[in-house]
């Protein structure tokens, strides 16, 4: 769902909420829920601003937060499951010229695994000047929690493969932008 506001093209607000259904996972863990909102402002819509700066076409600061999740898990689709496998050439104990089918444990099963998820927040600047110049600048930070890892716990001796479990947290920051140029010739538009 999307709600979405807008007071004389200055003042905008959206919120967002997801509630996601996946079946990769069991049964009363197949349902997350991600909200979401983000909010902007556009000062050049105010009229001292355009006779005070008449060449700044357009100027707009904006922010955002959400979350959001992720049902997409490496290996096998349903973690939850017990693994089992057919496996040819298998030997049978007092039969070394005989082959035959045996059945392999296979990954663990994990009731528990649910959804990646991140919580992601964004600051951003739009700005248009001379109807040539614009520019664009986003600074963000994300973090990711509820990754699904491989477990290492489980001593390989054992025979058996583990299923990822939610575990791992990383963060990730950064910034970046464009800047761009227009202009026209004639008949030859460009931009660059």
């Amino acid at each position: 769902g999307k709600v979405s506001y807008g007071f004389r093209d200055t003042y905008l607000l959206d919120f967002n909420i997801g509630y996601t259904g996946s079946e990769n996972f069991e049964k009363g863990k197949r349902f997350g829920f991600f909200p979401a909102i983000s909010g902007g402002w556009v000062p050049t819509q105010y009229e001292f601003m355009q006779e005070k700066l008449p060449w700044l076409n357009f100027l707009k600061i904006r922010a955002s937060y959400g979350i959001v999740g992720s049902d997409v898990a490496m290996g096998n689709r349903y973690l939850y499951n017990q693994i089992y496998t057919a496996t040819d050439n298998a030997y049978n104990f007092g039969q070394s010229d005989v082959t035959s089918t045996a059945i392999t444990e296979g990954d663990l099963g994990n009731s528990s695994v649910t959804w990646e998820e991140a919580k992601k927040f964004d600051i951003g600047l739009d700005f248009n000047a001379f109807d040539r110049f614009s520019f664009t600048f986003d600074w963000f930070y994300d973090k990711r929690y509820n990754q699904l890892v491989k477990r290492n716990d489980i001593p390989q001796i054992l025979g058996v493969g583990t299923s990822p479990i939610n575990v791992a947290r990383t963060s990730n920051m950064g910034f970046d932008g464009q800047i761009g140029y227009q202009d026209r010739f004639g008949e030859f538009n460009f931009n660059t």
